[in-house]
């Protein structure tokens, strides 16, 4: 059940642009599946399209937790926390994926 709301999210995001309903359909997806960081990264994407910066800037912050390695978490929730107006932690987030991996090539 849990995939079925997964590929309904992507259809309703992707081609149409219905982000309000693909964000419903992930929150289906992780009252099923609490853990499924695809599901996380998915809503997190989709929360920052509809300029939820903050709520993009909780479910990256719940993958960093889960993957603290992954760089591009790291990055991203640096861009959300930039759209949001926050440039010193989004400073310190680009600095944690350069630092993670300097083949990003970001420029602080």
């Amino acid at each position: 059940l849990a995939k079925v709301y997964y590929v309904r999210a992507v259809l309703h995001h992707t081609p149409r642009g219905q982000h309000i309903e693909a964000l419903a359909d992930l929150d289906q997806v992780l009252k099923l599946e609490p853990g499924n960081s695809i599901a996380l990264q998915a809503r997190s994407k989709t929360r920052y399209a509809l300029e939820d910066y903050d709520g993009a800037v909780v479910d990256l912050s719940v993958l960093i937790e889960r993957f603290p390695g992954h760089a591009p978490f790291w990055l991203a929730r640096s861009r959300a926390w930039e759209a949001a107006g926050v440039p010193g932690k989004a400073r310190a987030d680009r600095q944690k994926a350069l630092s993670l991996d300097p083949a990003l090539g970001i420029k602080p």
